[in-house]
């Protein structure tokens, strides 16, 4: 009350103020209103008040939960930061573990490469090797063709001069004979006698010899010489025998005893017996797990095992290969070759024709492999295929 008539707007001041009661009824009228306002803005303030005390108190049960989730989440952190170490840790070695799986794929690769190279290489030689057989044999026929026809012209040759100097023979016998026997003939029939010795002289061939002696005939001399002595004449010579012909020689080489034996050239069948026995683990169009795919089969065997070829074939690789130790391929014709890797040792050289039967290499685990085992590809015309659709199950 005392702020009220300080502030000029108590009632009471209005009504001692000695104005208009209507004016002051309606001040009064108004400072109601404003009492009113300034109640309900008290209340309105202590509701704000309170309000504000259980904020207060929210809040402080906040931050205690707040703290409560500070800590929870630092020592959450703690543990997420020693797993994230760890976690790192783990990342580093398994990239290391790709970067080293990544390098023995780009080596696998380059060693698969390498041996693409050296399978077409051999594809390449192979082929140069039949075409340079395929001229030789053809030269080889042509020389023993020509050498066959020499020959026969030589036994031709030699059958004429046969004949020839058997022919001569006859003659000189011929001759001999005129020459032993003398023709006497009676000059009552008006023949001249004929002697040996002018038959001798003359040298005149049968024919000639015949129409002279006609001649003779025809023209008969007065009077016969005296018959001379017969002169007995040489033995005649028996005819000279014909040379027996030389034989024939075949239109092929006759004699090719030093020439290289020949591997069978028949390619491969179905249902071959593996070059091993043991478990398939790596198995071709799978992925390997240092990268890439197979490209053949493992055939997992105990050290030392023989190793046999699927088929009959030449061998035309023996050596050391880098990814693949100690590698042998063999020639099978039509195109089909087949590659024995991871060998302990190689018991055949290039050039050598093996079968089925023969033991060409030993089981091992070289070329950087952990087990025991023989790595086997098949080759049809330098593509891989699949070895199980051509091995027995």
């Amino acid at each position: 009350m005392r702020a009220q008539y300080a502030s000029g707007l108590s009632p009471w001041t209005a009504l001692l103020s000695g104005e208009d009661p209507q004016q002051i009824g309606r001040e009064l009228s108004y400072l109601a209103y404003v009492s009113q306002a300034q109640a309900d803005a008290v209340r309105a303030l202590d509701d704000g008040v309170k309000k504000l005390a259980q904020l207060q108190a929210s809040r402080t049960r906040r931050q205690v939960e707040l703290k409560a989730l500070t800590e929870e989440t630092e020592q959450k952190k703690t543990e997420l930061e020693a797993q994230q170490a760890e976690r790192q840790k783990v990342l580093a070695r398994i990239e290391a573990d790709l970067k080293q799986q990544q390098a023995q794929s780009i080596t696998l690769e380059r060693n698969e490469k390498r041996l693409e190279s050296l399978v077409d290489g051999l594809q390449t030689e192979i082929a140069r090797q039949q075409e340079a057989e395929r001229i030789a044999r053809e030269k080889r026929a042509a020389e023993a063709a020509r050498r066959a026809q020499l020959a026969r012209e030589k036994a031709e040759r030699e059958r004429r001069e046969a004949e020839t100097r058997a022919r001569e023979a006859q003659e000189a016998a011929e001759r001999a004979r005129l020459q032993a026997e003398p023709v006497k003939v009676s000059p009552e029939e008006g023949v001249v006698t004929v002697q040996a010795e002018d038959v001798e002289a003359s040298r005149v061939p049968e024919a000639d010899a015949g129409k002279a002696s006609q001649g003779a005939t025809q023209t008969p001399s007065p009077a016969a010489p005296e018959a001379r002595p017969a002169v007995p004449a040489p033995a005649p010579p028996s005819p000279a025998k014909p040379e027996a012909r030389a034989p024939e020689p075949e239109s092929e080489v006759a004699d090719e005893s030093d020439a290289e034996p020949v591997a069978p050239s028949g390619g491969l069948s179905k249902n071959m017996a593996p070059p091993v026995k043991g478990e398939i683990q790596g198995r071709f169009g799978m992925a390997r797990p240092d990268g890439g795919v197979w490209r053949g089969i493992v055939l997992r065997a105990p050290e030392g095992t023989r190793v046999r070829p699927v088929a009959s074939g030449k061998v035309a690789y023996a050596g050391w290969f880098n990814g693949f130790g100690n590698l042998m391929v063999i020639d099978h014709g039509q195109g089909f070759l087949t590659v024995y890797a991871y060998n302990q040792s190689l018991l055949r050289q290039v050039g050598d024709v093996v079968r089925p039967s023969d033991a060409i290499a030993t089981v091992g685990a070289t070329g950087g492999q952990v087990e025991s085992g023989l790595y086997f590809e098949i080759r049809q015309n330098g593509k891989p295929v699949n070895p199980q659709l051509w091995l027995k199950r």
